[in-house]
């Protein structure tokens, strides 16, 4: 959890300058907001997306062995992904970047390109 700043342990008769003032209390918005935020319900919210997304994917044709054959990513997005999720998030395939939807099965729940299995 964050602390808020204590209080400095030097001061002086010059008064900082605005931009730190403001820099200061934009801090301190953030810092009520992020204590504000419901942990519970974002926790909820997500695994209740993952699900839905777990199914999707397990109803899609495009779904081969775990890896979305819909989606074809540049490096660069497939880069990010690793970077964010971590190695295994995105598979190279026949030299096309795919996503390995059993590290990213929330991806299934908002796909606009399902298409259901006959």
């Amino acid at each position: 959890m964050l602390q808020k700043m204590s209080e400095p342990l030097i001061s002086s008769d010059i008064p900082p300058l605005a931009e730190v003032v403001d820099i200061k209390k934009r801090i301190e918005k953030l810092e009520a907001m992020v204590t504000s935020i419901d942990t519970a319900k974002l926790r909820l919210v997500t695994e209740f997306v993952e699900n839905i997304g777990i199914w999707r994917c397990s109803k899609c044709k495009q779904n081969i062995d775990n890896i979305c054959t819909g989606w074809k990513l540049s490096k660069e997005f497939a880069d990010k992904i690793v970077s964010i999720v971590g190695e295994g998030a995105v598979v190279l395939q026949d030299n096309v970047y795919r996503i390995n939807i059993s590290r990213l099965p929330f991806v299934g729940a908002i796909c606009p390109i399902f298409v259901a299995k006959i």
